[in-house]
């Protein structure tokens, strides 16, 4: 049986087993109950993946308690699923005919499958009412919820990706924090000698950070954002997998590589048992709850471990097309969008978008800054307000960049990325597979085409 064939079928049963398990997996969805007997409310379904153990989760519920307190009339019912599942149940929900009112992903592949069967609000007229609230926004971050001239999101939440680094270990091993990919491969040889991890990644890690990383190095901005030319892989990602193999053998990763995920890596790094970590802008919301978690176990925590971690960007390959300063960055998980339904009748379509400036007010900016170290798209920065060191370092990193590159994994289906890339890129570094035979079953099997750039 072919490669194509046995994704298509597992996508069938799956689709079968999330159809058939709907109601009951409702039972288990976190409801914040605004609603008595003797009140008739308006229900607001919301989704979104903050859930589970990310660093927003009580933030956004205590968002919408606060909302549904301010607006009495408005219930709305938190329907956020964490990883994979979010995904899975949006997806499966659009095609039943019970899609969510609000909901949050970031742009890219899937929004773009939605917004072109006619499944999206157009919210241009919707801000076009209110110039004060589009004026609110840094007006670079339209462009990537914008398709065909229309504006289909509310973009909240930016993220970016870069590499930490514990520059404790560095002093203490004497060695330079890698500007370029030799100087990456001689710190990886020094940490390895001394017993260090040089990096923490894990093959469990849904995105692979790395990965994307270099394939920004090798390709630059514009040869990421068109993956395929002619049918055929572009060559920086196809080189992309011979580097990243470079890097296994070099023993850059931890022993136990195939067993990590993205939080065992996390620890590794907060640990101070790995020198490097490549992580996205929310990893910062990470470390200040270590601080949090420090202060509360031995009731202060010493300035010196912030201080001791910079961000820096991903060492330059010198034969590749991005400039040295290049950052992957765009629109994070926190973009909002509107079902259709959702704006069926005036007192629905009311109620959403008061929910929408609700989230993207100068008051809810503050608490998502303050509690989760987000960088947000609206322009509310207040000399006044206390931002974490690493907050503004990270600032000053992508205000100093001269390229700006979306995510390699946005221009392609999310179930591809993770199922036919990430998944398989183990047998790569095990030597099973080699890279032309990784490509060519991905193109095989992609039934969305990568040759069109999404709007994120």
């Amino acid at each position: 049986m072919s490669l194509f064939r046995q994704v298509l079928i597992s996508v069938l049963i799956l689709f079968l087993l999330l159809f058939s398990s709907g109601c009951e997996q409702k039972n288990k969805i976190l409801t914040l109950d605004n609603t008595t007997n003797n009140d008739k409310k308006i229900t607001i379904r919301f989704s979104s993946s903050w859930a589970g153990t990310d660093v927003k989760v009580d933030t956004l519920n205590q968002i919408l308690a606060s909302f549904m307190k301010e607006n009495p009339d408005i219930n709305i019912i938190n329907e956020s699923l964490s990883g994979g599942d979010y995904l899975f149940k949006l997806k499966t929900d659009f095609v039943s005919g019970n899609e969510p009112d609000v909901f949050a992903i970031r742009p890219g592949k899937n929004i773009s499958v939605l917004i072109a069967s006619n499944k999206i609000v157009d919210l241009t007229p919707t801000l076009r009412e209110d110039p004060e609230w589009v004026s609110s926004f840094d007006k670079s971050v339209w462009n990537y919820v914008t398709q065909n001239d229309k504006i289909y999101g509310i973009p909240l939440e930016i993220f970016y990706q870069c590499m930490y680094v514990n520059t404790d270990l560095f002093r203490k091993y004497n060695v330079k924090i890698p500007e370029t990919y030799t100087e990456l491969k001689s710190a990886i040889e020094t940490f390895k000698s001394n017993g260090v991890v040089p990096i923490a990644y894990g093959a469990r890690s849904e995105s692979n950070l790395i990965f994307q990383n270099i394939i920004a190095s090798l390709g630059g901005k514009s040869e990421v954002e068109t993956p395929y030319k002619n049918n055929e892989i572009n060559s920086c990602y196809a080189d992309a997998v011979t580097y990243f193999k470079e890097l296994y053998d070099l023993g850059a990763f931890p022993q136990n590589i195939f067993y990590l995920d993205q939080r065992d890596c996390d620890k590794l790094f907060l640990d101070k048992n790995a020198a490097m970590l490549v992580g996205k802008s929310d990893f910062i919301g990470e470390i200040n709850k270590r601080i949090t978690q420090m202060i509360q176990s031995d009731g202060y925590v010493s300035t010196d471990f912030e201080k001791n971690i910079e961000m820096v960007t991903f060492p330059a390959i010198e034969s590749g097309k991005g400039d040295p300063t290049s950052i992957i960055y765009g629109l994070g998980a926190g973009t909002f969008y509107v079902s259709n339904n959702a704006f069926g009748n005036s007192e629905k379509r009311d109620a959403v978008i008061r929910l929408l400036k609700f989230i993207t007010s100068e008051k809810t900016v503050n608490t998502f800054i303050d509690q989760t170290m987000m960088r947000c798209s609206i322009k509310f920065f207040n000399n006044n307000h206390y931002y974490s060191g690493l907050m503004l370092r990270g600032w000053n990193l992508v205000d100093s960049t001269k390229e700006l590159i979306l995510p390699p994994e946005s221009f392609f289906d999310k179930s591809v990325w993770e199922e036919m890339i990430v998944s398989r890129l183990p047998y790569i570094l095990e030597g099973k597979l080699d890279s032309k035979s990784f490509w060519l079953d991905i193109a095989q099997s992609t039934v969305l085409s990568a040759n069109s750039k999404p709007k994120d």
